[in-house]
């Protein structure tokens, strides 16, 4: 009688030692299996949605076998336990057909003296789960189990309950997750990265124009990424599969520029229609053409719409990071040419107002520099992502691509630390130095960070990361005793001992 009193207060114990249920529930398995010795034992758990029956803990059995115990409601003893709400004992596993061991963990060994015991575990009417377990068969031993477990199915109950609320919870949310990310890959384009609530409104105005064949504006600060928002609207459309052709107005001489828009043989046709054929054609940084030339490409294009010209004719989209308003304004830009290009505006956000696609957008262009520079760059180091995400970025994408590869060049560990960016990026505030021009505060936030990686990459093993860094161990501890460095928040938590029963 003691020992069953003391295997209950064992569970309860269990119930109110811990905050996370799953941790919980396989806690009082493994303790009232070791208690009452039993071979293994298993906790099941109904998810309403799926309308499976799923083990969720266990005792005695591995997680691959764990993992094969799915029933459905009547489906075997534990289906049945689960549909009726009532308790199956079977005193011998080889004399009940029943039996389907799906979890395999009997296979090859002797059966013929092995009891298993099911019990419903039950809130208030409903049935939430089965606890289920394997004994050698003794009579005496048995009823006491049956006993034991029976009180501790009513103890776990309200848990379990939880239990199965919470993996029900947690199956919505993954596939809500499954929803937005694969509604996200169909909207987002595969030229474009983030997923910030700019570049999700980004991808919107061009999945919705990309259909039709109205002039696109596109507007940006330099380095946003225009032309790549042309592309992708390129992609999206149904000109995909024509050419994609680019004239950049600003940086070509003027008769070449003629010759790109208008050809170069007047009795053929050439320029806006030889370039891209039926696809789109890019006039970038539009707000720089000449100005002889926009009156002539303004009669161009009205000369196209309205004699309707026969053939091929590309889809027209211009971008700039000018202010056009004020080109206007100062009579350095046509305002017709510039209201007949502008059918449909888009402004491709700056980086400074996306910085959550930041740690994005550097894993991508580590990636590609990798690869291109034959390097093996893992990680950013905690400090220089700080460095990034508070940097104000007047280059946008651009200057952050040129910071990675930077990065990635420097890099000799495998980390692209703060020291390896750009001056502009390390500045007193990012570095924590305290004296402006002092070499000797940037040394150590220098040496800070050196010790910190170190560590982080150790896990907290202080004469390993001595090594890497060439230090003995005593030296190490005194930088870190003067760094005043917190070296457990390095070790993992997953080394904690296991209870014992």
């Amino acid at each position: 009688m003691n020992d069953i009193v003391t295997n209950l207060y064992d569970v309860s114990r269990l119930l109110h030692a811990s905050t996370d249920i799953g941790e919980t529930l396989s806690d009082v398995v493994t303790g009232i299996s070791r208690s009452l010795g039993l071979r293994s034992a298993m906790l099941t758990v109904m998810h309403r949605k799926s309308g499976e029956i799923i083990a969720e803990a266990s005792f005695g059995i591995s997680d691959e076998e764990r993992d094969k115990g799915r029933y459905r409601p009547g489906e075997g003893i534990v289906g049945r336990v689960v549909e009726t709400g009532e308790p199956i004992v079977v005193p011998r596993i080889a004399d009940d057909p029943r039996f389907l061991d799906r979890t395999g963990s009997r296979r090859g060994e002797d059966i013929s003296r092995l009891s298993f015991i099911c019990l419903p575990v039950k809130s208030g009417a409903q049935t939430v789960g089965a606890l289920c377990a394997d004994i050698a068969y003794d009579e005496h031993t048995l009823d006491r189990a049956v006993h034991v477990l029976s009180v501790a199915s009513s103890m776990i109950a309200d848990t379990t309950m939880r239990l199965q609320l919470e993996a029900e919870e947690r199956t919505l949310t993954e596939e809500n997750r499954r929803l937005t990310d694969e509604l996200n890959g169909q909207r987002r384009p595969a030229s474009l990265i983030g997923t910030s609530q700019a570049m999700q409104s980004l991808y919107e105005l061009i999945n919705t124009v990309a259909g039709s064949d109205i002039p696109v504006f596109i507007s940006g600060e330099t380095g946003t990424g225009k032309e790549l928002t042309a592309r992708a609207i390129h992609q999206a459309g149904p000109r995909r599969a024509e050419p994609f052709a680019v004239v950049r107005c600003s940086a070509l001489p003027e008769n070449i520029l003629t010759r790109e828009l208008f050809g170069g043989d007047p009795s053929e046709p050439g320029g806006l229609h030889a370039a891209a054929g039926n696809g789109s054609l890019l006039l970038d940084e539009i707000g720089g053409l000449p100005h002889a030339l926009q009156s002539r490409l303004l009669g161009a294009l009205h000369d196209r719409d309205r004699a309707g010209v026969t053939g091929k004719q590309p889809r027209i989209i211009a971008s700039t990071g000018r202010d056009m308003q004020l080109l206007i304004d100062t009579r350095r830009f046509h305002a017709d040419l510039y209201y007949r290009l502008n059918g449909f505006t888009i402004n491709v956000p700056p980086l400074r107002e996306r910085k959550s696609d930041i740690p994005l957008l550097s894993d991508h262009f580590i990636e590609r520099y990798n690869r291109k520079e034959h390097k093996n760059i893992v990680r950013i180091s905690t400090p220089a992502i700080d460095a990034l995400m508070s940097y104000h970025w007047p280059g946008n994408v651009r200057e952050l691509e040129h910071c990675i590869e930077r990065g990635v060049i420097l890099s000799s560990d495998g980390v692209i630390h703060s020291y390896h960016l750009p001056p502009t990026l390390q500045t007193a505030v990012l570095t924590r130095t305290e004296c402006r021009g002092s070499l000797e505060s940037a040394l150590s936030a220098v040496e800070n960070e050196m010790l910190v990686e170190a560590l982080k990459r150790r896990s907290g093993s202080i004469d390993e990361a001595a090594r890497d860094l060439g230090l003995t161990e005593h030296a190490m501890m005194l930088r870190i005793k003067k760094h005043r460095i917190e070296v457990r928040r390095f070790i993992p938590e997953s080394g904690a001992a296991q209870r014992v029963y």
